[in-house]
C-alpha cells in the first residue's frame, strides 16, 4: 500500500491526466473511483458523463441529512440510487465494529448462533464498512436484511472516526466516553477476548 501523501499525489495525477484527454482507460477507472472515495459525486456524474465507452457505473445521489457533532455514515435508500448522510450519536459505552469481509460473515454467524455474543452484541453497537467500499452495493443490502443484528453502515469519511486507528475487517472496538479502553483485531479464536472488551466499558451480559 503507497503512503498516504504518494496515493494523494497519484490521484492527482491521473485527474490532470484526464484533464489533457491522454489517461488510459484503467486509469479512467481509478479516478472515478477516487472521485467516489472522496464523496465527490458531482464530478464523478462528469467525468462519466466525458467517457462513455468507460463503462462506469452512473454515480449515487446525495441527500445529506448530517446535523450536530459526530461521525457520519451513508445509508442507501430503497431505490438504490439515493444515499443519505446521517449522524451518528456515540454513546457513553460504545462497541464500534468495522467489517465487511467473509472474515466478518464467520463472526457474524457465530454471533447469531452464540446466546451470550448475541446478547452482547444487542445493544450499543455499530456496525460500519469502510469509506472505500460501496455504500449502494445491492450485496449490502441483503446483509443488512438477512443480518439485522449487524447492519452495517458505510463510512462517509474515515478522517471522522479519530478512534479507528486500523480499518483491517473484523476490528471490535470498545470505547469509553470516547476513548478506546481495548481493540480486538480478527475472529477467529477471539471470543473471549470479544466477551472480555464488553466487560471493560460495563455491557457485559
Amino acid at each position: 500500500m503507497l503512503p498516504a501523501m504518494a496515493e494523494e499525489r497519484l490521484g492527482q495525477a491521473r485527474i490532470m491526466l484526464e484533464r489533457r484527454g491522454i489517461v488510459a482507460p484503467a486509469w479512467i477507472g481509478g479516478v472515478y473511483r477516487a472521485f467516489i472515495e472522496r464523496r465527490d459525486f458531482a464530478a464523478a456524474a462528469a467525468l462519466r458523463e466525458r467517457h462513455p465507452d468507460a463503462n462506469l457505473p452512473e454515480p449515487p445521489l446525495l441527500r445529506d441529512e448530517a446535523h450536530g457533532d459526530g461521525p457520519t455514515v451513508l445509508d442507501a435508500t430503497d431505490d438504490g440510487r439515493t444515499l443519505v448522510r446521517r449522524t451518528l450519536v456515540l454513546e457513553p459505552s460504545q462497541v464500534i465494529v468495522v467489517a465487511g469481509c467473509h472474515f466478518s460473515k464467520d463472526a457474524v454467524r457465530d454471533i447469531e448462533a452464540d446466546p451470550a455474543l448475541r446478547t452482547a452484541f444487542s445493544r450499543h453497537v455499530i456496525w460500519i464498512t469502510p469509506a472505500d467500499g460501496d455504500p449502494a452495493d445491492p450485496a449490502l443490502a441483503q446483509w443488512n436484511h438477512e443480518h439485522p443484528l449487524a447492519a452495517m453502515r458505510t463510512v462517509y469519511r474515515a478522517n471522522e472516526w479519530p478512534s479507528i486507528d486500523s480499518w483491517a475487517m473484523p476490528t471490535f472496538y470498545f470505547l469509553r466516553n470516547g476513548r478506546v479502553e481495548s481493540k480486538v483485531s480478527g475472529w477467529q479464536g477471539q471470543r473471549d477476548a470479544v466477551m472480555d472488551g464488553f466487560h471493560r466499558i460495563g455491557l457485559g451480559p
